[in-house]
């Protein structure tokens, strides 16, 4: 891998590492905040075990959501049977170790997802990316997937995504727990203006993985050409792709890129 991949790599880690300090950052300032504003401990234990409460039944429904390959497990087909030749290679140049299971989801959108947690890993490919890509863009296709599996991917959605519940449970027992109508109108404005920030730094960090699994896809498959092909491909597909766990705000073209989970 040339030393302008490690660079990007390194300088993609550290970006993504500064906004999730970022988002722990806010969910300490608003604790502080409600035991300043209250002045009472037990005030701020209310809001903590509120929020606590719903981020954590949002975690919970996040671990045990199923799944959306209503399909099979890959091997039928000379397709499958190679899809399952690339993975073990790309494998092996990572010196993954550990089983992954793979699905063919039937959709005829160029698309694949990975999922790891609970001691599994999974990786999906949708029969449309099986159809429409070469075996290079189908390797760094699955190269980018394996690469949110090493990368712990989605260990790092889930967290951040719970993290995400936190704070929007906390600003909104804030707002619902003032009946004057000028100190509620405040609440629900703070309310606003949090719940807006920590989306935009959660949306930051997502495309700062994406971006990170792209070079790892790269650094694992040893063929550029191949990717910047994929990545040609899905952006000539009509529909907009959307994330297993979040979709993006497709309010205006340069703002919706704010509120995506993958980079332009």
């Amino acid at each position: 891998m040339s030393l302008k991949l490690f660079e990007e790599r390194r300088k993609n880690l550290m970006i993504a590492t500064f906004y999730k300090l970022l988002l722990y950052g806010l969910a300490i300032g608003l604790i502080l905040f409600t035991y300043w504003y209250f002045e009472s401990i037990f005030g701020t234990l209310i809001t903590f075990f509120y929020a606590l409460f719903v981020s954590s039944t949002a975690y919970w429904n996040l671990k045990n959501m199923p799944l959306y390959f209503n399909g099979w497990k890959a091997g039928r087909t000379f397709k499958e049977q190679q899809l399952l030749n690339i993975i073990e290679e790309l494998k092996i140049a990572a010196n993954f170790k550990e089983p992954i299971t793979v699905y063919i989801i039937p959709d005829l959108s160029i698309n694949a997802f990975a999922y790891s947690l609970d001691n599994k890993n999974i990786i999906g490919v949708h029969t449309g990316a099986l159809e429409k890509l070469n075996r290079s863009e189908l390797s760094a296709l699955v190269g980018h997937e394996l690469a949110h599996i090493i990368n712990a991917d989605s260990h790092i959605k889930v967290s951040l995504y719970t993290l995400l519940y936190f704070i929007s449970a906390w600003t909104r027992f804030l707002a619902s727990v003032h009946t004057k109508k000028k100190e509620a109108n405040k609440f629900l404005l703070l309310r606003l203006i949090v719940d807006f920030i920590s989306i935009l730094i959660f949306y930051a960090v997502i495309r700062k993985r994406e971006t990170l699994a792209d070079i790892e896809g790269v650094r694992l498959t040893r063929d550029k050409e191949g990717m910047i092909s994929l990545l040609n491909k899905l952006k000539n597909e009509v529909a907009p792709e959307t994330d297993s766990l979040t979709s993006g705000f497709y309010f205006w073209s340069e703002f919706s890129e704010l509120f995506s989970t993958h980079p332009p």
